[in-house]
Protein backbone atom coordinates (compact mmCIF):
# COMPACT_ATOMS: atom_id res chain seq x y z
CA UNK A 1 0.00 0.00 0.00
CA UNK A 2 3.13 2.18 0.85
CA UNK A 3 4.36 1.60 -2.72
CA UNK A 4 1.27 2.51 -4.59
CA UNK A 5 0.33 5.54 -2.36
CA UNK A 6 3.93 6.96 -3.30
CA UNK A 7 3.64 5.50 -7.32
CA UNK A 8 0.04 7.57 -6.85
CA UNK A 9 1.57 11.32 -5.85
CA UNK A 10 4.22 10.34 -8.45
CA UNK A 11 2.39 9.82 -11.46
CA UNK A 12 -0.53 12.63 -10.59
CA UNK A 13 2.20 15.24 -9.64
CA UNK A 14 -0.16 15.88 -6.60
CA UNK A 15 3.28 17.26 -4.56
CA UNK A 16 1.97 15.41 -1.23
CA UNK A 17 4.40 15.38 1.88
CA UNK A 18 5.46 11.70 2.28
CA UNK A 19 8.78 10.43 4.09
CA UNK A 20 10.82 9.03 1.74
CA UNK A 21 14.93 8.45 1.56
CA UNK A 22 16.59 11.15 -0.58
CA UNK A 23 20.10 12.80 0.09
CA UNK A 24 20.67 14.92 3.29
CA UNK A 25 23.84 16.80 2.25
CA UNK A 26 23.40 20.13 3.85
CA UNK A 27 20.54 19.66 5.72
CA UNK A 28 20.76 20.46 9.49
CA UNK A 29 24.48 20.70 8.94
CA UNK A 30 25.02 16.96 7.34
CA UNK A 31 28.74 17.21 5.72
CA UNK A 32 27.90 13.71 3.86
CA UNK A 33 26.13 12.44 1.01
CA UNK A 34 23.93 10.32 3.44
CA UNK A 35 20.42 8.64 2.20
CA UNK A 36 17.62 9.29 5.09
CA UNK A 37 13.69 9.69 5.05
CA UNK A 38 12.60 12.95 5.69
CA UNK A 39 9.40 14.83 4.49
CA UNK A 40 9.72 15.41 0.95
CA UNK A 41 7.12 16.88 -1.68
CA UNK A 42 6.77 14.46 -3.91
CA UNK A 43 5.92 15.39 -7.78
CA UNK A 44 6.20 13.96 -11.41
CA UNK A 45 9.84 14.54 -11.05
CA UNK A 46 10.26 12.59 -8.07
CA UNK A 47 11.40 14.66 -4.95
CA UNK A 48 10.52 17.64 -5.41
CA UNK A 49 11.90 19.49 -2.39
CA UNK A 50 12.66 17.99 1.49
CA UNK A 51 10.44 19.82 3.95
CA UNK A 52 12.74 21.39 6.66
CA UNK A 53 11.22 21.08 10.41
CA UNK A 54 12.39 23.39 12.77
CA UNK A 55 14.72 21.79 15.06
CA UNK A 56 16.13 22.80 18.40
CA UNK A 57 19.88 22.34 18.70
CA UNK A 58 19.39 19.09 20.41
CA UNK A 59 17.86 17.64 17.62
CA UNK A 60 19.84 18.49 14.72
CA UNK A 61 22.57 16.90 16.80
CA UNK A 62 20.68 13.92 17.30
CA UNK A 63 20.08 13.70 13.15
CA UNK A 64 23.26 14.65 12.47
CA UNK A 65 24.52 11.86 14.78
CA UNK A 66 22.53 9.41 13.24
CA UNK A 67 23.99 10.58 9.30
CA UNK A 68 27.39 10.41 10.71
CA UNK A 69 26.44 6.62 11.86
CA UNK A 70 25.20 5.84 8.50
CA UNK A 71 28.03 7.39 6.86
CA UNK A 72 30.72 5.70 8.68
CA UNK A 73 28.76 2.02 7.52
CA UNK A 74 28.12 3.08 3.80
CA UNK A 75 31.27 5.48 2.92
CA UNK A 76 33.45 2.51 2.28
CA UNK A 77 31.14 0.97 -0.54
CA UNK A 78 31.69 4.83 -1.67
CA UNK A 79 35.26 4.42 -1.54
CA UNK A 80 35.36 0.91 -3.28
CA UNK A 81 33.26 2.20 -6.74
Amino acid sequence: MSTAYLAKAVLRDTRTIAPVSTCVRGLYGVEHDVFLSVPCSLSSEGVQRVAVLPLNDEEKATFQKCAKGIWEVQSPIWDSL
